[in-house]
């Protein structure tokens, strides 16, 4: 599945579990990846990183250390590194620790144990967990655009419950959720690079 990329760092995939090939409650096939419960993200966070490119922290920047990053939970500095080299520094916060911290239905994507991202309220999502999707229902992830990625339930209109299920190498090899028709159907990979 896509991941979500920002200056909030990489979202991982804390919470995700499941079999493929059993079957669920009403007879479909189960998600390699969906959320039978909520998760509870782990408190401790690695250090921020001020890329080497950038130097000497300067007056304008955001911060020069993660002791300036107040404004949040567990607030860390991060070098900005773009074509012309350091761009600055920006804070980044935990948005949440588990899923009753987001907007309602917005489910909490804990960052990966390698990622020094935060972890975030998967916005756009229309399910927290496998039980908002009704009884054997499945809430998995799927990317959105631009790598970025929300949660959302299957349902009895999919073409495909997983990106096995299409055609590899071409532009129909990721299984992902179609907002217009509102269902899962096979398309092209929606991270696409950021114009």
């Amino acid at each position: 599945s896509a991941g979500m990329a920002g200056a909030a760092g990489t979202a991982g995939t804390a919470g995700m579990a499941g079999a493929a090939g059993t079957a669920g409650a009403a007879g479909s096939p189960v998600p390699d990846e969906h959320r039978p419960s909520g998760v509870t993200c782990p408190a401790t966070r690695d250090p921020g990183t001020i890329d080497s490119i950038c130097g000497e922290p300067q007056p304008d920047w955001a911060c020069a250390s993660d002791a300036d990053c107040t404004e949040g939970t567990n607030g860390r500095c991060f070098g900005q590194v773009g074509g012309a080299g350091c761009m600055g520094t920006f804070c980044s916060y935990d948005q949440c620790a588990e899923d009753k911290d987001c907007p309602s239905g917005i489910p909490c994507q804990c960052r990966s144990n390698t990622s020094k991202g935060a972890n975030v309220c998967m916005t756009g999502s229309n399910c927290q967990t496998d039980a908002d999707c009704g009884e054997g229902g499945y809430c998995s992830p799927s990317g959105v655009s631009n790598c970025s990625m929300a949660w959302f339930c299957h349902t009895a209109q999919d073409t495909c419950i997983d990106s096995s299920d299409c055609t590899q190498g071409g532009n129909e090899s990721e299984c992902s959720f179609d907002g217009a028709s509102q269902r899962w159907r096979c398309g092209p990979s929606t991270c696409l690079p950021v114009p």
